[in-house]
């Protein structure tokens, strides 16, 4: 395994920078149409008519961002450097030839016009550089800056081949304590390291798998337990070097600066939802696998290659969701695709302790004591002494014991010679014992019954002779 630093100067040498692929394009005039694919099928133009991400500030934790590229002039604020060759302010990308944070913010929030349009253009790219090398520490520390700076929502578009540091996750649990969405790309397929990449595989983090054009999954994406979302990585267009030209990026870091973005839309859009509620929104709204299926209702399986589903923008802005209760829904010791309720009663965790975590609903509670009632009168019904009810005897026999409120210590039966005042019952007519009879006959001493008794019994009608229409029968 690698060790915990992510030499991005090598992957550049590669030609490959974090599992991404970055690939020129024409410069100058604003790649439209066929180049953003994914905004066709997103209709962008309809998301645009219901948010644009205005007022929301995306931190953006990577390698720098140009604040001078046209695609992105006034929308980089003052950020943060951390390392020796990070710009202190974080507005210069410490990868010139091959700028990925300048990539990454013109995929958010490119202005559009005559420029790139990205898919948040009205919102604000805070950029932290954490320079051409990225420490699980520095990156823990990114998370926290950008958290106290104002960022609603922090976008990891670099990913390493390891597992994430207990700094890390204690960097995301406190950027979510303060309101702020955290999303990593999983990483892409180049080694021997399998699932997803850190810091993607910290809890609480909404990690991001690939999609091809076809809406199905990427087989160069990593997948794994703790995937929450997917979105499309195949060419995502951005901003590339200081020449003004488009980059196509290829690998997840695409696919969770597009979440990322549209996450911007959802908090510009609710502006009062929590983030433990805008999380809930996003994987409320998400389709499935299948482009014509909808996840809308029952228990469904998240996916270790797809999440909780694909991120569709305009549900995510128009769809009504229930508001979540309880803890973030992405918080959980270790988490595992387990069962989502869609209906709003939560997500459930399985038993050996995996999966995110419940956001208990009411509904929960009601199905626990609907369940407890039936138990209970199942078993009143099965057992009538329960609870103190008293038994009735069948039909000609005694009580087992004395009545209800007899003193304890008297005797059941009746004192030698019978009950004060007991009639002695008079004999038998003739005899000392009943008379015995044959069946079908009245015993001796007995009065007939009446004539034509007893009644014939009715007989039930033969049942149809016709078949069934073809296609009555049941299957």
């Amino acid at each position: 395994m690698n060790s915990p630093m992510r030499t991005i100067t090598a992957a550049i040498a590669a030609g490959v920078m974090l599992g991404s692929g970055l690939v020129s394009g024409p410069a100058g005039a604003a790649p439209r149409g066929s180049q953003q694919w994914y905004f066709d099928a997103w209709d962008i133009e309809a998301v645009h008519k219901v948010s644009k991400g205005a007022g929301v500030t995306v931190a953006v934790i990577d390698s720098g961002v140009d604040a001078s590229h046209p695609d992105l002039r006034g929308k980089v604020l003052p950020g943060h450097g951390i390392g020796a060759d990070a710009a202190p302010d974080g507005q210069r990308d410490a990868l010139p030839d091959k700028p990925r944070g300048t990539t990454m913010a013109g995929i958010i929030a490119g202005r559009g016009g005559d420029r790139l349009l990205g898919i948040a253009p009205a919102a604000k790219i805070l950029p932290i550089s954490v320079g051409k090398e990225a420490e699980p520490d520095e990156i823990a520390e990114a998370i926290r800056w950008a958290a106290d700076h104002g960022a609603t929502v922090i976008n990891i578009s670099l990913s390493a081949e390891r597992t994430p540091t207990d700094a890390e996750e204690k960097a995301v649990r406190y950027a979510l304590e303060h309101n702020a969405v955290v999303v990593a790309a999983v990483g892409a397929t180049r080694g021997d390291f399998q699932g997803v990449e850190a810091p993607a595989a910290a809890q609480g983090v909404i990690a991001v798998s690939g999609l091809n054009r076809s809406g199905k999954f990427d087989e160069d994406s990593h997948e794994g337990r703790e995937v929450v979302l997917s979105a499309p990585m195949d060419r995502i267009v951005g901003s590339s070097a200081g020449s003004g030209a488009s980059v196509a990026a290829e690998g997840t870091d695409g696919s969770a600066a597009l979440v990322s973005g549209t996450i911007a839309l959802v908090r510009a859009r609710f502006p009062k939802l929590t983030a433990m509620n805008v999380i809930s929104r996003m994987i409320h709204t998400a389709l499935g696998e299948d482009p014509k299926e909808q996840f809308g209702g029952g228990l469904v399986l998240a996916s270790p290659r797809y999440g909780y589903g694909r991120v569709d923008p305009l549900r995510s802005l128009t769809r009504v969701t229930p508001t979540a209760g309880g803890e973030n829904p992405l918080l959980r010791s270790h988490r595992e695709a387990t069962e989502y309720d869609r209906n709003g009663s939560g997500l459930n965790v399985n038993t050996s302790g995996f999966g995110i975590l419940g956001i208990l609903g009411g509904s929960v509670c009601l199905f626990a004591v609907l369940g407890a009632l039936a138990v209970w009168l199942l078993t009143r019904r099965r057992n009538p002494t329960a609870s103190g009810a008293t038994r009735m005897p069948a039909a000609g026999s005694a009580p087992a014991g004395p009545p209800p409120g007899m003193p304890a210590g008297v005797a059941a039966g009746p004192p030698a010679g019978g009950w004060p005042g007991t009639p002695v019952p008079a004999p038998w007519p003739g005899t000392a014992q009943p008379p015995v009879g044959t069946p079908g006959q009245s015993p001796a001493g007995y009065p007939q019954a009446p004539a034509g008794y007893p009644h014939q019994a009715a007989q039930y009608p033969q049942p149809p002779t016709w078949s069934p229409p073809e296609g009555g029968g049941r299957s």
